[in-house]
């Protein structure tokens, strides 16, 4: 009889792991099934893009169009001289104008022309126009170029670099952007440290396909990205329950990104003379990536934390005026969290941008001279 009871223990339990185990299969399964459908849901009305020899792409002037997605349903448009649209700039007399200058998160992509940033601020400053120069898929390079090549030939009365500290620092040394398809123009530094430029005119070039490209994981976390415990982290069951966390590896970043801080520093000194030369204010603003921000014990917050304060130390020994909107939208997190960014596309919603353009306050008295 006692034997007859183990026997039903053992056949209970190894049913119910079967069991167990089937039902995690199928939920991981379709877990997967709904982020290639939520990934593939992204549709944009073509056109927004142009080719440019000298930056790898720009925006068309006069465009529109419509941008859907799982987490938005939005549209774009630009003006005359081919920058985002901002409604509340309309009717402001062109001057001392103040052009932020950065990537998608400045563009606002995922939100209306009327709630990024940069319009807020031309909302809560009507004697200031704020122009919005981010163009998606830009790093520190492009704007770099952008800048030189268009924004000082305006006679602006201020520029705002927007560092995303997400990839632009990474992208600066790449061909390709990580999560872009085009050729842009890159620099290096050579044994005396100055830069050497690259891809000038640029390709017309699609990035390779081939699996050569690095990609942001391995960029930024290292080793830990192709760890024995990759697998794990790549489980979607794993990532939507924040069942385990990726390794900080902290006693391992100091000195990782030499490379990417040395060409920011170089990219950051040449761009800043260019704009001191032309008698303008220059600030810097870091904006951190949405793990950053809703997972700040995470590897990824210990990578732009790093980043971040080598930036300010950088930016402080050019007199360069820099504001971290780390701690900024960590606290906005915790007081209302998931409500900055999307889901899952990642950009700042429209309560983000909110976030934002307060924080952006007393830096844009200091830029406009208010």
């Amino acid at each position: 009889m006692n034997g007859l009871r183990i026997n039903n223990y053992w056949t209970s339990s190894l049913l119910v792991l079967v069991s167990t185990g089937l039902a995690l299969l199928a939920a991981e399964y379709g877990l997967r099934w709904q982020r290639a459908q939520i990934e593939a849901s992204s549709q944009m009305d073509a056109g927004l893009l142009r080719y440019d020899a000298n930056l790898g792409w720009g925006l068309n002037p006069l465009w529109r169009g419509r941008h859907r997605h799982h987490d938005f349903d939005v549209e774009y448009s630009t003006d005359l001289d081919a920058w985002r649209t901002s409604p509340d700039s309309v009717g402001k007399v062109p001057g001392q104008d103040v052009f932020w200058v950065g990537d998608s998160f400045t563009f606002g992509l995922g939100v209306g022309d009327g709630d990024t940033f940069v319009n807020r601020l031309n909302r809560s400053q009507p004697g200031v126009r704020h122009v919005n120069a981010g163009i998606p898929g830009f790093s520190t390079d492009q704007e770099m170029l952008l800048v030189e090549q268009r924004v000082l030939r305006t006679r602006p009365g201020a520029v705002v670099l927007v560092v995303y500290l997400g990839n632009d620092l990474f992208d600066n040394r790449l061909p390709f952007p990580i999560q872009a398809e085009n050729a842009k123009p890159y620099f290096s530094l050579d044994d005396a440290g100055a830069l050497v430029s690259h891809q000038l005119p640029v390709p017309r070039l699609r990035k390779p396909t081939d699996g050569s490209q690095p990609t942001l994981a391995e960029m930024t976390l290292g080793e830990s990205a192709s760890s024995v415990w990759a697998p794990i982290y790549g489980l979607e069951l794993v990532r939507r329950l924040g069942l385990v966390s990726e390794p900080h590896g902290m006693g391992r970043v100091d000195g990782r990104y030499a490379d990417e801080l040395a060409l920011f520093a170089a990219l950051l000194t040449r761009l800043h003379k260019a704009v001191a030369d032309a008698g303008v204010r220059f600030q810097v603003v870091l904006l951190p990536s949405r793990r950053a921000v809703e997972q700040a014990d995470g590897a990824m917050a210990d990578v732009q934390d790093y980043l971040a304060g080598k930036i300010l130390e950088l930016a402080q020994a050019q007199g360069v005026t820099t504001l971290s909107l780390i701690p900024v939208l960590r606290a906005a997190q915790a007081a209302e969290p998931g409500s900055l960014f999307f889901p899952n596309e990642g950009h700042l919603t429209v309560q983000g941008h909110d976030v934002v353009a307060r924080a952006l306050t007393g830096l844009v008295s200091a830029v406009s001279g208010e």
